[in-house]
C-alpha cells in the first residue's frame, strides 16, 4: 500500500499500481487509474477521468465533467456537480450522479443507481444486466428537463420523482415503476416484458403502458393514456381524474378497477358478456351515501348503464336521487352494447338490469370447514360442527 498519492493543481496522469490506496487529484483535469486494490480515488476540481481497476473501490469525481469508471469488483462511484459518466461496470456497484447532466451504466452485476439533483439537467440511467435499482430525484425549484431510466434485464425497480419529462423502462423481468410528478410534466411509463407493478402519481399528459405480461397499474390524479398490454392485467384509477383519463385494457381478462365515484375515464376495448373484462366498483360503492349494500343498479338508483350511440356510459348518483339529475359519468365504454354487459362483467356481481341477486344456499360439514362465503343476494348458511 502506498501513502495517500496527490496531485497537484496541474492536469496529473497518477497509476496508483498495486495495493489499496488512496488518491487525491486535487486541481486540474486529471487521469487517475486505480489498477489493482481496494483503492480510494478522489479527482478534486477539473474535468476528471478516473478507472478503479480491479478490487472494491471508491470513485469521486467533484465539481467539473467526470468520467469514472469502476470496472471489476463492487465499486461505489459519486459524480458530484458537473455533467458527469458513471460506468459501474462489473459486479454490484453503487453510483450516484449528484447535480448536473448525468449518464450512469450500472453494466453487470445488482446495481443501485441514484440521481438526486436541485439544478436543471438531464439525467440517462441504465441498469444493465441483473436486478438493478434506479431512483432520479429533482428536488427544490430545479427543472430537470429530460429523465431516462432504463433498467435492463431481469427485475428492476425504478423510480423518479420530482419536477421535469421523464422516461421509465421497465425491460425484461418483473419490473416496479413508481414516478411522482410536482409540476404540469410528461411522463411516459413501459414495464416491458413481465408481470410489472407500475405507480404514477399526480401526472398530466402522460402515457402508461403496461407491456406483456399480468402487470398491475395504479394511477392516482392521472391525466393521459394508459394502455395495459398483452396479459391479465389490473387497472387501478385512484383521485380526481377529470374524465381526462383513456384506457385499453388489451387482450385476455382485466379488470379495471375504480377506487371513487370521482373517477372518469374512457374505455376504448372493453369486452362484455361472460369471460370478459371486469369493473371493479368496491371503491365506488364504499364512496355512496346511506348505501344498504343491495344492487346499486336497482331501485335505490345509484348506478345506470346509458346507451349513448356506439357506446355504453356508466354514470353514477353518489345519494342515489330518483330523479336521475344528479349522475355523473364514470366511464365511457367505447362500442359497446349495454345490453351485453352481464353480472360476468362486474366486482361484486350485481346484475346490471337492476334485478335483485339470487341467493344460495352453503352447507359446511360436520368438521372444520374453510371460510364460508355467502353472495351478493340473500343467502342461507349452514355451518354445521
Amino acid at each position: 500500500d502506498d501513502p495517500a498519492l496527490d496531485g497537484t493543481i496541474g492536469d496529473d496522469v497518477i497509476h496508483a499500481l498495486g495495493g489499496n490506496d488512496v488518491v487525491h487529484g486535487f486541481s486540474g483535469s486529471d487521469t487517475i487509474y486505480g489498477d489493482a486494490g481496494d483503492d480510494q480515488l478522489v479527482g478534486g476540481f477539473g474535468n476528471d477521468a478516473i478507472e478503479g481497476g480491479t478490487g472494491n473501490d471508491y470513485l469521486q469525481g467533484d465539481q467539473g465533467n467526470d468520467t469514472l469508471r469502476g470496472q471489476d469488483g463492487s465499486d461505489g462511484l459519486v459524480g458530484g456537480a458537473g455533467d458527469d459518466l458513471l460506468e459501474g461496470g462489473a459486479d454490484d456497484d453503487g453510483l450516484n450522479g449528484g447535480d448536473g447532466s448525468d449518464t450512469l451504466v450500472g453494466g453487470d452485476g445488482n446495481d443501485q443507481l441514484i440521481d438526486i439533483s436541485s439544478l436543471s439537467g438531464s439525467n440517462t440511467l441504465t441498469g444493465g444486466a441483473g436486478a438493478d435499482n434506479l431512483n432520479v430525484q429533482v428536488n427544490g425549484n430545479g427543472v430537470s428537463q429530460v429523465n431516462l431510466l432504463d433498467g435492463g434485464t431481469e427485475d428492476d425497480s425504478l423510480s423518479f420523482t420530482g419536477r421535469g419529462n421523464a422516461t421509465l423502462l421497465g425491460g425484461e423481468g418483473n419490473d416496479t415503476l413508481y414516478a411522482v410528478s410536482f409540476s404540469n410534466s410528461s411522463l411516459t411509463l413501459n414495464g416491458g416484458a413481465g408481470n410489472d407493478t407500475i405507480q404514477v402519481y399526480y401526472a398530466s399528459g402522460s402515457a402508461i403502458e403496461g407491456g406483456g405480461g399480468n402487470d398491475t397499474i395504479n394511477a392516482y390524479g392521472f391525466n393521459g393514456t394508459i394502455d395495459a398490454g398483452d396479459g391479465s392485467d389490473t387497472v387501478r384509477l385512484q383521485g380526481y381524474t377529470n374524465g381526462s383519463v383513456t384506457v385499453t385494457l388489451g387482450s385476455e381478462q382485466d379488470t379495471l378497477a375504480l377506487d371513487n365515484a370521482s373517477v372518469q375515464a374512457i374505455v376504448t376495448d372493453f369486452t362484455a358478456g361472460a369471460g370478459g373484462d371486469k369493473i371493479d366498483l368496491d371503491g365506488v360503492l364504499n364512496s355512496l351515501v346511506n348505501y344498504d349494500g343491495s344492487n346499486p343498479f336497482g331501485a335505490a338508483s345509484y348506478l345506470r348503464l346509458v346507451q349513448d350511440g356506439a357506446d355504453t356510459l356508466l354514470e353514477v348518483d353518489v345519494d342515489g336521487a330518483v330523479n336521475g339529475s344528479n349522475y355523473t359519468l364514470l366511464l365511457r365504454l367505447q362500442n359497446t352494447d349495454a345490453t351485453d354487459l352481464t353480472t360476468a362483467n362486474f366486482n361484486p356481481p350485481f346484475p346490471p338490469d337492476g334485478s335483485t341477486p339470487a341467493g344460495q344456499t352453503i352447507t359446511g360439514t360436520e368438521g372444520d370447514d374453510p371460510a364460508l362465503d355467502g353472495t351478493i343476494g340473500d343467502d342461507v348458511i349452514h355451518a354445521l360442527g
